[in-house]
C-alpha cells in the first residue's frame, strides 16, 4: 500500500501543480488585459493632448492673424483720418487767408482811392 499512498501524493502535487498553473495562468491574462487597457487608455489621451495641441496652434495663428488684420485696418483708418484731418485744416486755413486777402485788397483799394486826387 505505500505505492498507493505515493501515487495518492503524486496525484494531488500533479492537481495542485495544475491548479496553480491555472491561476497564474489567469493572472497573467488579467494583467496583460489591464496593461493593455492602459496603454490604450495613454494612446487615447497622447491622441487627446495632440489634438488639443494642434487646436491651440490653429487657434493662436487664426488668432494672431486676425490682430494682425484688426492693426492694419485701424492704421488704415487713423492714416485716413489724420490725412482728412490735415486736409480739413489746410483748407481751412486757406479759405481764412483768401478771405483776410480779400479783405486787405479791398482796405488797400478803398485807401488808393481815398488817396488818389479827384480830379
Amino acid at each position: 500500500m505505500p505505492s498507493d499512498n505515493q501515487d495518492f501524493q503524486n496525484f494531488r502535487r500533479s492537481r495542485d501543480i495544475k491548479n496553480l498553473e491555472g491561476r497564474l495562468r489567469n493572472r497573467m491574462e488579467i494583467a496583460r488585459d489591464e496593461i493593455a487597457k492602459q496603454i490604450a487608455c495613454s494612446e487615447a489621451a497622447e491622441e487627446i493632448e495632440r489634438r488639443v495641441m494642434n487646436e491651440m496652434r490653429e487657434f493662436f495663428t487664426e488668432a494672431s492673424r486676425l490682430a494682425a488684420q484688426v492693426l492694419a485696418e485701424i492704421h488704415r483708418r487713423r492714416t485716413e483720418a489724420l490725412d482728412s484731418r490735415i486736409e480739413e485744416e489746410i483748407d481751412t486755413f486757406f479759405e481764412d487767408t483768401k478771405q483776410h486777402a480779400m479783405r486787405t485788397l479791398d482796405e488797400i483799394r478803398r485807401a488808393a482811392a481815398a488817396e488818389a486826387p479827384k480830379e
